[in-house]
Formats: C-alpha cells, sequence, structure tokens
C-alpha cells in the first residue's frame, strides 16, 4: 500500500497566487455557512494547483 507524503510549502503572503487572494476576498464577506461550503471548494482548487495538502503562511 502506498502512502502519500504529507507536503507543506511555506509561502510569504505577497507570493500567494493570485486565485487564492480572490477566494480570500471572497471569505471575508460569507457567513459561517457559506464559508465552511467555499472551504471544501478552496480544497478541490488547491489540488489542481499542485496538490498542496496544507499551505502554511509564516507570516501571519
Amino acid at each position: 500500500m502506498k502512502y502519500r507524503k504529507k507536503k507543506t510549502k511555506y509561502v510569504n503572503y505577497n507570493e500567494l497566487p493570485m486565485w487564492i487572494k480572490k477566494v480570500e476576498d471572497k471569505i471575508n464577506k460569507m457567513s459561517h455557512g457559506e464559508f465552511c461550503d467555499e472551504m471544501i471548494k478552496f480544497g478541490k482548487e488547491a489540488k489542481k494547483y499542485g496538490g498542496v495538502l496544507n499551505l502554511v503562511f509564516k507570516e501571519v
């Protein structure tokens, strides 16, 4: 049985791709229910763009 390695990519906030910033702008304006639905979409979108499982910010 093969196990996938966990991928953690450290990025600075200024280096984020534009699609993440667009999603973030939408999230800031949402209710809790809408936020949960958007997180599911965000996870699927992240898999399309390189399959990053854990996205961690160095400077928050």
